[in-house]
């Protein structure tokens, strides 16, 4: 008989790669991450490497792949008038509150994602901006007011600002004195019967010396004086405003204004 020659058809079985599991916080930064993301509710890929990662932008999105497969992120996409293409929003989840020791009973109140991630996108920018004034002693977001998980404002009236679902908390220091307040951003108007009720409740709360509104544009900045002008008649007014786009060109101070007429220059550090 012939020799036969030997066919090698290659191994019976396929050897299965097996995928890796992403089940631990490799860094203290990935913490950070998320409490930053649970006190801002969600944030682009920008904002984090801005505040969190400070590194390059692709390393920044290799992290957060990973953080997002094993289940600490959550990832969604928002467009938003001028942006020729959805930009990636991230969100905590609560199995990453649960992996930095939080659990249920803390997150009864949180808001682990927001219906309009563009607004939460612009309060991050306010709260970015706002934490370089000099005269900042304190502030906090909706997310920790409403489940009092606080840091380095605890000791604070915040019965107001809770009731009132403030989107924001400032504690500012003007000269000598100290004055806390509200923030609140207005990307699109509410009836100036609307405005004029949320007003009074601002003005009638002891604890509330100052309601900052930030809004889309000078529109809306015009609405919430005028509003402000006929509800609050010989009262020194509460409520100061300033457009996204002049908050975030400041160079050397925040400057706002009120339905007097009248401004703050809040300066920047």
């Amino acid at each position: 008989m012939k020799n036969l020659k030997k066919t090698h058809c290659g191994p019976l079985t396929k050897k299965v790669r097996r995928k890796k599991k992403y089940n631990t916080l490799d860094t203290n930064r990935d913490r950070k991450l998320f409490m930053y993301l649970f006190r801002v509710k969600g944030a682009n890929i920008e904002q984090i490497n801005r505040d969190i990662f400070k590194t390059s932008y692709g390393a920044t999105v290799s992290r957060l792949r990973l953080l997002r497969i094993a289940g600490f992120l959550e990832r969604r996409f928002y467009s938003e008038t001028g942006i020729s293409h959805p930009k990636a929003v991230y969100f905590v989840t609560r199995k990453g509150m649960y992996a930095i020791g939080y659990d249920d009973v803390d997150l009864k109140a949180m808001e682990l994602r927001s219906n309009h991630p563009s607004h939460e996108i612009g309060l991050g920018q306010i709260r970015h901006k706002f934490l370089q004034l000099e005269g900042c002693r304190g502030y906090a977001t909706e997310n920790e007011l409403q489940t009092q998980i606080l840091s380095g404002v605890e000791d604070y009236d915040f019965d107001a600002f809770i009731t009132l679902r403030s989107d924001a908390f400032m504690h500012l220091q003007i000269g000598e004195n100290q004055y806390r307040g509200a923030v609140e951003y207005e990307q699109s108007a509410k009836t100036k019967v609307r405005y004029q009720l949320l007003f009074q409740d601002y003005y009638y709360s002891n604890s509330v010396d100052f309601v900052i509104y930030v809004t889309k544009g000078k529109p809306l900045k015009r609405l919430i004086m005028k509003s402000d002008r006929e509800l609050r008649g010989e009262r020194n007014s509460k409520i100061f405003c300033t457009t996204m786009k002049e908050l975030l060109e400041a160079e050397n101070h925040v400057v706002v204004t009120n339905s007097h007429d009248r401004y703050l220059k809040l300066r920047l550090k």
